[in-house]
């Protein structure tokens, strides 16, 4: 996806998970995807994910606290933005503004209001549909967009090339 967008003279922000069944940040194989993707002028942050103090105990404060860390050890760098998973299962949008705040260093975080209407057109392939047509057909349409969209919903053959 970083090189097509690369190739269309778009910039993106990539959103990568601290943990994952399909992939583990600290891999070599990762650490390098990241660097390929901001060698291609793109930036990579942080995809919060939650739900742990619900099953292990501890509040989500610690939890995200906990991602961030692991991010930036893997990544040799600090953060400047994220993007919560599933925001209305963690807490939504007040959750993301409150983090930003007590984040002090981080500039933002995807769901903040510069980044949606009607400042930007906001467009998402969750669960594998795109309730307002592929973003393709937005584009002209609307001055900025912005695409959300999870690389494992889409598969050439079988779902089983992302798995």
């Amino acid at each position: 996806m970083a090189r097509a967008d690369a190739d269309a003279g778009c910039t993106s922000s990539f959103f990568l998970r601290a943990h994952a069944r399909g992939y583990n940040l600290l891999s070599l194989p990762s650490l390098m995807m990241i660097r390929e993707i901001e060698d291609l002028g793109h930036e990579v942050q942080l995809h919060l994910e939650g739900g742990f103090g619900r099953l292990l105990g501890g509040d989500e404060n610690s939890w995200t606290d906990r991602q961030r860390a692991i991010f930036e050890a893997a990544v040799g760098r600090g953060i400047s933005g994220f993007s919560i998973h599933e925001p209305a299962r963690m807490g939504g949008i007040p959750f993301a503004d409150r983090l930003l705040a007590r984040w002090e260093d981080v500039e933002y975080h995807a769901y903040q209001d510069r980044f949606m209407a009607p400042s930007m057109k906001y467009l998402s392939d969750s669960s594998g549909s795109w309730r307002e047509g592929h973003f393709r057909v937005w584009v002209g349409r609307e001055p900025l967009l912005h695409v959300l969209t999870h690389p494992i919903w889409w598969f050439e053959h079988s779902p089983a090339e992302n798995y």
